[in-house]
Formats: structure tokens, sequence, C-alpha cells
């Protein structure tokens, strides 16, 4: 759909997709260019009440030696009352409700495709090192480690359900562009929103430690593998206010040169 005719009140300029002519139409349609307006903006889908486990690894990644650096990790847990408390790591109850608040309600900026190559292994729960695949996670700020393991320039949170279910958010570099930008992948101007690297498990194990029973191809099981497969298509950006509070109000750490390209042709099942 294009623009009003003008002079003519109720016509719309339309044109079929993959097709040159052009009609005017009769319409009252308004559609919106608002990138908002066409997706889902809850982007986890959970509910914090589900919530059992919370660990933070925050982190910054030395890109010259592949190395972290300010490391510190954080566990948080819910008691069988509902109260939360750290198990590990420093954080004061406000600052906890802080890190849990935003999993409910986090919403998506804008997005950006995945190298095809990345997306296909990541449906599959493994990432396949190509020129392809680097190009696509180092300008927005993860890397694949000799081992396999997914890195982050600002670390990284899991999040686990009574479902069982694994919530892994990592967090990449800042993001410069409008979300209308970001959607068709360019980048102009400065902001302080974050990449976003999302999957999504299920754990059986976690399911029977948590709820008492678990199943290994059920209603858990399935949701797990059908938001994944949305999960692997995209790098999703959120503002940097949600990001500081799931890194429980750290602030990020003094960048580091990029490190010299790794060699392609490897590959390793996703952690």
């Amino acid at each position: 759909m294009g623009k009003p005719v003008e002079e003519k009140p109720g016509f719309r300029y339309v044109r079929i997709p993959g097709q040159k002519r052009v009609y005017a139409a009769e319409t009252g349609a308004d559609p919106s260019v608002e990138f908002e307006d066409w997706v889902d903006p809850d982007l986890l889908r959970l509910s914090t009440a589900s919530l059992r486990r919370i660990s933070i690894l925050n982190y910054s990644l030395d890109q010259t030696f592949g190395r972290l650096i300010n490391q510190e990790r954080i566990a948080l847990v819910r008691n069988e009352q509902g109260a939360w408390s750290a198990a590990s790591g420093e954080l004061s109850q406000p600052r906890i409700q802080q890190v849990i608040n935003p999993l409910g309600r986090l919403r998506i900026k804008g997005v950006q495709p995945k190298a095809p190559d990345l997306a296909e292994g990541l449906r599959e729960g493994r990432v396949e090192l190509s020129l392809q695949t680097m190009l696509s996670l180092r300008p927005r700020g993860f890397h694949l480690s000799p081992m396999g393991q997914i890195l982050a320039a600002e670390g990284e949170l899991s999040a686990e359900t009574a479902e069982g279910l694994v919530y892994q958010l990592r967090f990449g570099e800042v993001v410069t562009g409008t979300a209308q930008a970001l959607e068709a992948g360019s980048a102009q101007a400065p902001s302080d929103d974050r990449y976003l690297f999302l999957t999504l498990r299920h754990d059986p194990k976690r399911q029977q430690q948590y709820s008492g029973s678990a199943e290994e191809d059920g209603p858990a099981s399935r949701r797990a593998q059908a938001l994944n497969r949305q999960f692997a298509e995209w790098f999703y950006v959120i503002s940097g206010r949600d990001f500081e509070l799931l890194r429980g109000g750290r602030k990020p750490a003094p960048r580091t040169p990029p490190s010299p390209p790794t060699p392609a042709g490897t590959s390793a099942s996703l952690p």
C-alpha cells in the first residue's frame, strides 16, 4: 500500500508484490509503518510467577585474547514460600526484584535477521562456524569460542521456570539505529539499546526438581521447540534500561580491541 491518491478521497495507491503495475484502489485501510505495530512485543512470553532460579554471569569479553574478564556470578533462587534470595553474589532485595520484573515484560525494540546458516544450525541445536556466521555474530558482540561456546560482549543470564524451561539471554554490543532501521538491517543513530541473542530449551530434570514430574515430549518441550525456532531467526534488540536491570544494575566494562578472525570450517553443539 502506498500514499493516498491526491484529490481522490478514500483511494490509495496499491501494488501487488512482484508486479510493476500500480493501481488506485478505494479502501479505508490506514496501515502503520511502525515496527511495534507488526510484532508481538512480549519477547519471552514468560510469567514471573513460574520463575524458580535466575543465574547471572556478568563478564566482559577480551576480544584480543578470547578470554573473559571482570567476571561476576550471581544466583537468585526462589523458596517454596515464593521469596527470592541471592544464593551467591551480593544483590539487595530491591535489586533482585529489578532483575525479575523485566523478564515478565521484556519488549522487542527491533530485530535483525541472523545469517541463514547460523539460523539453520540454531534450529537444530548446533552452530556451524563459517565466515558468514562470524560476519553475522561479531558486529553485534557475539563470538564462538574454540570450545564451541557462544560468548557475549556483556555477559549472560539464564532463567529457569517450574515447567523446566531454561531461557538463555546473551547481551551483545550497543545498537545504533531506529527501530524501523533495525528491522531493515541498517544502523544510523546512536542509542543505548543492546543486541540480545536468545535461546530456549526444555530440561526434564529441572521440571522434575521444581514440579515433581517431567515429560520428555510434553507441552513444555513442544513450547520450547516452537519458541526456539522463532528465536533462531533473529538478533533481538532490547532497551539499555532493561539490559542494565537484567545485569543486576551493573554497568558495562570498557571495551577491548577485537580479536583476529577465527579460522572457519569447524562446528560445535550449542551449549
